[in-house]
């Protein structure tokens, strides 16, 4: 029998060596030759006719070898999952061979393999969940926002620009970068257009500030004239460092003239009074709330499982995964007529950096991927009528579509259907996590937890 050895394995691949014997070899080559003899075509002999010395001469060495390989690689293959007990996920490849007629041979071969997920004890892992809460100042600052919304504008008559926020100038900017090339590809970035300039934007830095700060003290029909540079580190690789003369015009000055925030303004939005529209306004603020502290909750769940498992994602899954990415954002690219290059010049990111970057979410995507999948099949769930209703329900409800027409797209959209039942199973294993785990409500997040949650926010 041949003599299979072990030479590594990790957690999602193993390596094999095959040792051939004299006998074993000298057999394999009589029975690829035999069988050659009976197909091969060679100018001057009948078909079946092939005598063995002459198939070796129109294979020559190598091809030969190759053919004795596909001979007998499907016995070895199979004998090696039963002896070393493996479930390949991926094609084997052979990684070393000496194979020669006449000696004892050997060849190497490397698989991705099935890992070994070890789900760690649910009912050990304890999550801190936020009580959450919307006060009366966080109510007032949306009301705030809407009465801005619903702001009008009555002109300044002869008044220059105090940078007040509740003024809005009208400004013509022209934008020289002295090179035809990058006028042409930014043009939307320096447009001559009309734009209004505002007062109330808080944080404002680059060209921004320098156009608002250069504003203030000036009238209508004042022009100004300024030398900018961008700094060194600007996000588009073209302008970093580079200097731009900048001409702005102003057409008009306005005062934005904000409701009351009484019964009218309520009304002018639907609501019988103004304490329907506070009373909405919290409601809205408490489940926008909730959904993220949900998002947040899940995440950490996420998190702690993954921290708690060893295990590695198949390789060939891996990189399936990462040209998926790669397919993706090149065709987003495409929508906005950009190519991958341009895009990467653009962020300042270099090729190296967007494939290790892919790389490790293409890993951690998986790897959440086949935990879940674990869980599932440990715990049995499956998958009910009432769960795919529920999703159902919130697609009908975010496109606003109708349940009917829910219901036919996926019954007839084979990407709408694939889409929800991926969302349900997936909602439903992580509803038999929350259910098994400890949770714990808190006031407040331990510091960590509240700087991650404002990480994913800002993204």
């Amino acid at each position: 029998m041949t003599d299979i050895r072990e030479i590594e394995r990790g957690s999602s691949k193993i390596r094999f060596k095959v040792v051939l014997s004299e006998d074993e070899v000298k057999n394999a080559y009589s029975k690829t030759i035999s069988a050659l003899a009976k197909d091969i075509k060679v100018p001057g002999f009948r078909k079946g006719k092939v005598p063995p010395n002459i198939v070796r001469m129109h294979l020559g060495k190598e091809g030969l070898a190759s053919e004795v390989i596909d001979t007998i690689f499907s016995d070895i293959y199979a004998q090696a999952r039963k002896e070393l007990n493996f479930v390949p996920v991926g094609y084997p490849q052979i990684t070393d061979l000496d194979l020669e007629e006449g000696k004892e041979s050997y060849l190497e071969v490397k698989v991705d393999i099935q890992p070994d997920i070890k789900i760690p004890d649910l009912s050990e892992l304890e999550i801190e969940k936020l009580k959450v809460k919307v006060d009366e100042e966080e109510v007032e600052d949306a009301i705030l926002e809407l009465r801005k919304s619903m702001a009008t504008l009555e002109p300044i008559e002869d008044g220059e620009i105090k940078g007040e926020e509740d003024e809005v100038a009208f400004v013509k900017i022209d934008i020289d970068t002295h090179d035809e090339s990058l006028d042409k590809k930014y043009k939307d970035l320096f447009h001559k257009e009309e734009v209004p300039v505002y007062f109330d934007i808080k944080g404002q830095e680059g060209l921004d500030k320098k156009i608002t700060e250069s504003l203030k003290g000036k009238k209508v029909g004042d022009k100004i004239s300024f030398t900018y540079k961008f700094p060194d580190d600007f996000y588009i690789e073209d302008l970093k460092g580079k200097e731009i003369d900048v001409k702005v015009e102003i057409i008009d000055i306005k005062k934005k003239i904000i409701p009351l925030p009484d019964d009218d303004f309520a009304k002018e939005l639907g609501y019988d009074d103004f304490l329907k529209l506070k009373e909405d306004v919290y409601n809205r603020l408490l489940k926008e709330k909730q959904e993220r502290e949900e998002i947040r909750f899940e995440n950490e769940i996420i998190k702690k499982l993954l921290e708690k498992v060893n295990f590695e994602p198949p390789e060939s899954y891996i990189e399936k995964r990462v040209e998926s990415l790669k397919e993706d954002l090149i065709e987003d690219l495409k929508k906005q007529n950009l190519t991958l290059r341009e895009y990467l010049e653009n962020n300042g990111i270099s090729k190296e950096a967007l494939d290790s970057y892919y790389r490790e979410e293409a890993r951690t995507q998986l790897k959440i991927s086949m935990l879940f999948d674990a869980i599932e099949e440990e715990n049995k769930i499956k998958l009910e009528e009432k769960d795919i209703e529920k999703e159902l329900e919130d697609l009908a409800s975010s496109y606003k579509i109708s349940l009917s027409r829910a219901k036919e797209l996926y019954e007839k959209d084979e990407g709408v259907k694939s889409y929800i039942d991926y969302k349900a199973k997936r909602n439903k294993i992580m509803e038999f996590i929350k259910d098994s785990i400890k949770v714990k409500e808190v006031d407040e997040l331990k510091e960590e937890e509240s700087e991650e949650k404002n990480d994913e926010e800002n993204k």
